[in-house]
């Protein structure tokens, strides 16, 4: 079966800092993290503490072309996978999609996706 997004999906390593709602990025319980895809409508980040889905989320993005795009957003799923090495340890991928973000800032998402797919296309 095809999978059908609503927006295409950069994989891409974009630095973001989140929290839960009802936390101050001071707060230790604030992650730093990287995406494994990003889109104008959400991302996939992957995480090492658990959150659930329906959790809101605020965070901070980090695009190499603008620092400081935030977004408060919904985290729709969560999936658990681990690590082999030394010492086994749980690791989540968490699909969140943007609930309030300005124009600007998803406009500044897509031209940034759009950016790195569009030459990808024309080989």
């Amino acid at each position: 079966m095809e999978e059908r997004r609503e927006f295409p999906r950069l994989k891409y390593d974009v630095k973001v800092e989140w929290k839960k709602i009802g936390q101050s990025f001071g707060d230790t319980s604030a992650s730093k993290n990287v995406t494994k895809n990003i889109s104008e409508g959400g991302m996939c980040l992957e995480v090492d503490s658990t959150i659930k889905p329906l959790d809101i989320l605020a965070l901070k993005i980090t695009l190499p072309t603008r620092i400081g795009i935030r977004s408060e957003s919904v985290v729709r799923w969560v999936e658990d996978f681990g690590i082999q090495g030394e010492k086994s340890q749980s690791r989540y991928e968490a699909g969140v999609k943007f609930l309030d973000i300005s124009d600007t800032d998803r406009k500044e998402i897509k031209k940034f996706v759009f950016s790195i797919l569009q030459p990808r296309k024309a080989h």
